[in-house]
């Protein structure tokens, strides 16, 4: 059997494969996409899926549930437990994306003709939010089957169905544009991913589950309540982050502007990107975490807590102060000079509040794997909450550099709260959080803005060689630098043990 340190950075490795070749997907598409329907029509795309994502608010905490719920019945051989879940939860997002669609058709069109001002042209309202309807019925039957295949820890699976959809959807994007079809374009191809990814995760799921056998039915009533009473808690948070999300740009577009709606789109989408990588990455040890507490071994878990924390934020930091202080930049080269110009601001603001939450990569994982979610979700639902409640006068009075602003004075309130949370309810005291994880981190990250307040002025941005370069450097200074402060003696000769092992096996 596997060990759960190889499954660990096999599933690791795999889900950052597949953030950082979407990365790159995403790189291109981004100004391919504005330069092939105009900054207008690419920022009420951006509205159009927005709205769309408020479908969202129907997982209710479910996906994440069923995750940790079957990671826990498998865990303990209860497997008509498992079938009785998995059969719930279909049932239920089925009926969910149903409801969406109907929704959708129903109050899609009005809107999009309400903030077109002649964005659309000759393309129909209700065919792209009939795309759109669709898509999302497909997407919510998808989640539930990649709760399950992540709960048997397939996450290499996941990551090889949506790397090549990514490079389908990439080529099939290029086509559309290219061939004139706009939105309309668009819309097809988001839906044809959807129905692609959804036949490919049913067949991961199959593998795992060859006896199962798929049928919509009634919920069973006792895995509704473990659903709904575990669901129901990350409910509010899972509302919360989507709202704040979500919201962000209709409070833009109301308040100044749907151009301003396409700046901010391309520098959150940037910053974001970071924080979705490390999201991806550590989705591997919820099970493992559930399984652990499933089992009563609290100490592995605070153990394994403790010591990926300190891998993942080592791994990570140098991605979330790169965009920080070189993403306007290549916002300057990958865009438009305009779109650093009125965004870069808003960008270093969003990539340092997503450096703060990722000091923290493992929180969310360790409580939902442990099931205890009130105090968590709680906390982070009032802190949301106040933020969209602020917005609005934020972006009145500063644009989207103050809403990013904000963003980042609430990430510092999160750190402060549950840095002692995890202290009193997990017994992780703070200095082991500050000696064992922090603390280790100060010197390289001191290199790292040393060497770029050393060469910033001495190296050109204006092409993408030029901000690569740049990047190549702060690695560089950066790695050493945390080879020595954020491992310990002998996890550096065990680096340095395989380094020479596979040296001389490639020989």
């Amino acid at each position: 059997m596997i060990s759960v340190h190889r499954l660990l950075a096999r599933n690791t490795i795999a889900s950052f494969l597949r953030h950082f070749i979407n990365l790159g997907i995403l790189f291109y598409l981004t100004p391919f996409t504005i330069a092939a329907i105009g900054d207008l029509q690419y920022g009420l795309w951006a509205v159009v899926l927005t709205v769309a994502g408020y479908s969202g608010l129907l997982d209710m905490g479910i996906t994440t549930a069923t995750t940790k719920l079957a990671a826990e019945y498998r865990s303990k051989g209860e497997l008509d437990e498992l079938n009785e879940l998995i059969t719930s939860s279909i049932s239920l997002f089925t009926l969910f994306g149903a409801a969406c669609l109907v929704a959708i058709m129903l109050f899609m069109p009005r809107y999009i003709a309400s903030i077109d001002h002649g964005a659309l042209g000759s393309e129909s309202p209700l065919a792209i939010s009939a795309l759109i309807g669709i898509d999302i019925l497909f997407v919510f039957v998808a989640n539930i089957f990649t709760g399950i295949i992540l709960s048997f820890h397939q996450f290499h699976m996941k990551s090889l169905i949506d790397i090549t959809l990514g490079v389908l959807k990439l080529i099939a994007t290029i086509v559309v544009l290219n061939a004139g079809y706009g939105l309309l374009g668009l819309a097809v191809v988001k839906l044809s991913v959807s129905v692609l990814s959804t036949i490919a995760l049913y067949m991961v799921f199959k593998r795992q589950m060859p006896t199962h056998k798929l049928r919509l039915r009634m919920p069973a009533p006792a895995q509704m309540k473990r659903l709904i009473n575990l669901g129901g808690k990350l409910f509010y948070m899972t509302l919360a982050i989507r709202l704040v999300d979500k919201t962000s740009p209709i409070i833009i577009v109301s308040t100044i502007g749907t151009i301003w709606n396409a700046y901010n789109s391309v520098v959150n989408r940037l910053a974001t990107y970071g924080n979705e990588i490390v999201y991806s990455t550590t989705a591997a040890f919820m099970p493992v975490f559930s399984e652990l507490y499933a089992q009563d071994d609290d100490g592995t878990a605070r153990g394994l807590y403790l010591q990926y924390t300190r891998y993942v934020i080592a791994l990570s930091m140098p991605i979330f102060f790169g965009v920080m202080v070189l993403g306007p930049d290549f916002v300057g080269v990958w865009i438009d000079p305009v779109y650093k110009e009125k965004g870069g601001a808003a960008l270093r603001f969003l990539a340092g509040s997503f450096a703060i939450v990722g000091l923290q990569p493992l929180l969310g994982r360790l409580v939902i794997g442990r099931g205890d979610v009130g105090f968590y979700t709680k906390t982070m639902t009032i802190g949301l909450v106040l933020n969209i409640l602020l917005s609005i006068p934020a972006c009145y009075l500063g644009g989207i550099t103050a809403l990013a602003a904000l963003s980042t004075v609430a990430s510092l309130c999160f750190f402060s709260i549950f840095t002692v949370y995890l202290s009193r309810s997990f017994h992780i005291s703070i200095t082991d959080q500050l000696l064992r994880c922090y603390l280790k981190l100060a010197p390289p990250i001191a290199v790292f803005l040393l060497a770029f307040f050393l060469i910033d002025d001495r190296l050109p941005s204006n092409s993408y060689a030029d901000v690569f370069l740049k990047a190549a450097i702060l690695v560089a200074a950066y790695v050493p630098v945390a080879f020595v402060t954020m491992l310990s003696a002998n996890e550096r000769s065990r680096i340095w043990r395989m380094v020479v092992l596979r040296g001389r096996q490639a020989g």
